[in-house]
């Protein structure tokens, strides 16, 4: 069964509500260094597609209103859906927004380095 728009609104951000609420640990982590900067967290954001198409995503982390930068940390879910991640980067990126990623793993042992990739990229 396909979801009316309005449906499909809604579930995203039902979804959203609920990971803000159940963040990993590392999104925990990093979240204590990107809301001082502006980031806001789960932000659903729709892009529309070259035949009217619609595609919902919710960004980790966004900045700022409209997003330009999006964060997103990946977690072992992801080494299965690259194709899938790089086509939403590619479709994000068509509507103005970069997107950075870290692995939990970097957020989690290497929080300097990814703030300061975060930083440097704000500035771009």
């Amino acid at each position: 069964m396909r979801r009316t728009p309005e449906q499909k609104r809604e579930f995203v951000e039902a979804a959203a509500v609920h990971m803000a609420a159940n963040p990993t640990g590392a999104e925990e982590r990093l979240w204590t260094v990107l809301e001082p900067l502006g980031f806001e967290r789960q932000v659903h954001v729709v892009c529309w597609t070259k035949n009217g198409g619609r595609s919902d995503y919710i960004l980790d982390f966004g900045w700022p209103d409209p997003p330009r930068l999006c964060v997103e940390v990946d977690g072992s879910s992801h080494r299965n859906k690259k194709g899938r991640d790089r086509r939403r980067d590619n479709r994000l990126r068509i509507h103005g927004i970069r997107t950075l990623r870290f692995s939990n793993n970097q957020v989690l042992k290497k929080l300097n380095d990814v703030l300061a990739n975060v930083i440097l990229e704000m500035g771009a």
